[in-house]
């Protein structure tokens, strides 16, 4: 409807009053109470949207897309019990649909339940094997079990199927860097950067990569714009600071490494480390107040 067509153009406001209105006239629209619900939740008026999604459920008790939208806010709320109830219960009213199991997984990933976790994420890819978020979360869980080799298979299904997702990239980097496949993470990791380059995580994760290849300069560079999208990561600093200190730059490693403090006091690595580079450059007095 109308309010539908103003949603997904972004007119929250307007999209609000329409199927408020039509809400009015039809109090029983539970499609309506869904689609409002949405637009709430989306404009941070969460205790809104729940009472409409409840009211959705009730008029329609196997309405398996309210159910769901339920179980994400209550999640939210840190209610994971709650909303594994929710999402059993749409399961039950539609045993093969794939978000369900996926969500499903996503709960259990959640609560470190990872044997669950993976049992839903694979039904979810038996049902539908064409999401790339489900394999890229199932590729997570099975590197945080131990299966390296398998977990990598799966992410890179996931880059098969979108060749632009960033996060598929990122975990198949983690994943590579456990098995010591140094070259090939800083692959995945600039294959992610490269797709988007404000992802910050994708930037640091590549700096540490090219560290520990002995690749300093480039380090330096993937480090800094890292640090540039997201100022406040500790420890981007903190291997900043490394690198420019493997450099011998020790006058901006001191920087680096007063900036992880800044952003992470009192952190005991990051201080010895500060001390080492005060230590290097001669200034003893600054070196022995951190030991």
């Amino acid at each position: 409807n109308y309010g539908n067509a103003l949603a997904a153009l972004g007119e929250d406001a307007r999209a609000t009053g329409h199927l408020e209105a039509a809400l009015a006239l039809k109090p029983d629209w539970p499609q309506g109470c869904y689609n409002l619900a949405l637009i709430h939740d989306k404009t941070a008026r969460s205790g809104t949207a729940v009472r409409l999604l409840r009211r959705a459920i009730a008029l329609r008790p196997k309405y398996i897309e309210a159910l769901r939208a339920l179980a994400h806010i209550v999640g939210k709320r840190n209610r994971p019990n709650i909303a594994l109830a929710l999402l059993e219960q749409a399961r039950q009213a539609a045993p093969d649909d794939a978000a369900t199991r996926f969500h499903l997984g996503n709960v259990y990933q959640a609560r470190q339940d990872y044997p669950a976790a993976i049992e839903h994420y694979r039904e979810a890819i038996r049902i539908d094997p064409s999401v790339p978020e489900i394999y890229t979360n199932l590729g997570s869980v099975l590197l945080a079990t131990g299966e390296v080799e398998e977990s990598i298979a799966v992410l890179q299904k996931a880059i098969e199927l979108r060749p632009d997702f960033i996060f598929a990239y990122n975990n198949l980097g983690n994943a590579l860097i456990s098995v010591d496949r140094h070259e090939e993470a800083a692959a995945a990791y600039a294959a992610a950067v490269r797709h988007d380059p404000n992802f910050a995580v994708g930037h640091i994760n590549l700096g540490n990569v090219l560290r520990g290849l002995g690749r300093f300069d480039d380090a330096v560079a993937a480090l800094k714009r890292g640090i540039a999208l997201s100022p406040k990561t500790a420890d981007a600093h903190n291997n900043l600071g490394l690198v420019l200190q493997a450099q011998n730059r020790h006058d901006e490693a001191i920087t680096a490494f007063r900036n992880a403090l800044a952003a992470e006091p009192g952190h005991l690595e990051t201080t010895n480390n500060l001390a080492i580079s005060y230590q290097a450059k001669g200034a003893f007095g600054e070196a022995i107040k951190l030991y």
